[in-house]
């Protein structure tokens, strides 16, 4: 009995993720042909301090 369960409860939560993300991507316009701001705004260069960012948080890995 507890294998139909959870069975049924997976259909469930499968569908209810597909439509709801069908649901988002009508809400909120999605495109993927639209261009992230990663890319739109993008100047080549790497922000004013993101070296000392990137040295701290490698500093923290070892």
């Amino acid at each position: 009995m507890f294998t139909v369960i959870f069975i049924i409860s997976c259909l469930i939560f499968g569908l209810a993720y597909l439509k709801y993300g069908k649901f988002l991507t009508r809400l909120f316009e999605l495109d993927n042909r639209n261009k992230t701001p990663a890319h739109s705004m993008y100047t080549g260069t790497f922000p004013k301090g993101t070296g000392l960012m990137l040295v701290t948080i490698c500093s923290l890995l070892v």
